[in-house]
């Protein structure tokens, strides 16, 4: 298998190799466990000497809120001072090895875990005619974004099922000249995946992505990503307040609101966000979106025309 674009430098390839071995190998977890340690330097440093990485390099791949952490690839990091051996210094993500495990011809094969190219619209900017001058501001934003080489610019379209937000988040990449990617919602064998899973795969395809020119991510139907308001405190802050999360949380969800906030502040991939339930997502992270815009039900006459048209277009 080819290195992922995500971890190309030695040093984070070596660690998910030992991360995942560990996982996999109950000998070498056994050996790990007895591998006493007095400090997190000693740790370190051993796990060093056998990535063949340095030390320091180590500390800063494995430190609370490190790359790693922040994309999902390792979980459950805890604080220096309670590492004692080396089984305590790194956990892979469940959800990484069976990724890690399999063969890709490609770098786009691997790719396509994580996020895909979206379908094209045969809808144009004219179908949404009735929310026109905001369509010709996303467009302008986007092109903006991407030739000022932006970051954090986040587009929040919402409002009831079937009113377009998809297609116009389609319409005004493609107005822009980007290359639209979609963000996963299935894992390889049709089982959805779940709203942290989700927000896993939105800041692997980010950093996928992140040398590309001409590209904008969508992620449709986040309200999984976003917990309940009714659960919102306990959820969002027990990451950042290091509490235990309360049995009624919602597991599927996003931990930690600083993680949530630096995504909407530092992604360097414009990044169109879809949603049918926009009370699910807290107004403190509303406010942090470029742009948002609700659609509601078109005029009839211009959901006919659209309709019209894209018959057209498709040759029905």
């Amino acid at each position: 298998m080819r290195s992922p674009a995500c971890c190309s430098s030695t040093r984070p390839n070596a660690l998910l190799l030992y991360g995942t071995l560990a996982r996999y190998q109950r000998d070498l977890r056994s050996l790990l466990v007895e591998f006493k340690v007095n400090n997190a330097p000693e740790a370190y440093a051993a796990i060093a000497d056998v990535a063949g990485v340095k030390a320091p390099e180590v500390a800063e791949a494995l430190r609370a809120g490190s790359r790693l952490e922040r994309i999902g690839m390792v979980e459950n990091l805890i604080s220096e001072h309670n590492i004692t051996d080396l089984a305590d210094l790194m956990k892979v993500s469940e959800k990484l090895p069976p990724v890690l495990m399999r063969e890709y011809r490609d770098q786009n094969e691997l790719m396509a875990v994580f996020t895909r190219p979206a379908a094209r619209s045969n809808l144009s900017l004219a179908d949404f005619a009735f929310v026109q001058d905001d369509a010709q501001v996303l467009v302008s934003l986007l092109r903006n974004a991407v030739a000022g080489k932006e970051q954090g610019v986040n587009v929040l379209l919402y409002g009831p099922p079937g009113t377009g937000k998809t297609e116009l988040a389609k319409v005004v990449a493609q107005a822009a000249g980007l290359d639209l990617f979609e963000v996963e919602y299935a894992d390889r064998d049709g089982n959805s995946l779940s709203g942290r899973d989700r927000y896993r795969s939105l800041q692997i395809a980010q950093v996928f992505l992140k040398g590309c020119t001409h590209s904008a991510l969508l992620f449709d139907e986040v309200e999984d990503v976003f917990p309940p308001i009714s659960s919102e405190a306990a959820q969002f802050m027990a990451r950042s307040e290091q509490l235990p999360l309360p049995a009624n949380a919602a597991s599927g969800s996003v931990n930690g609101k600083a993680w949530v906030n630096q995504i909407l502040e530092s992604n360097t991939v414009p990044t169109l966000w879809v949603t049918n339930r926009i009370e699910q997502i807290d107004p403190a992270f509303r406010r942090r979106f470029a742009y948002h815009l609700e659609l509601r039900s078109p005029p009839p006459g211009a959901r006919r025309c659209g309709a019209q048209d894209a018959g057209r277009r498709t040759g029905q």
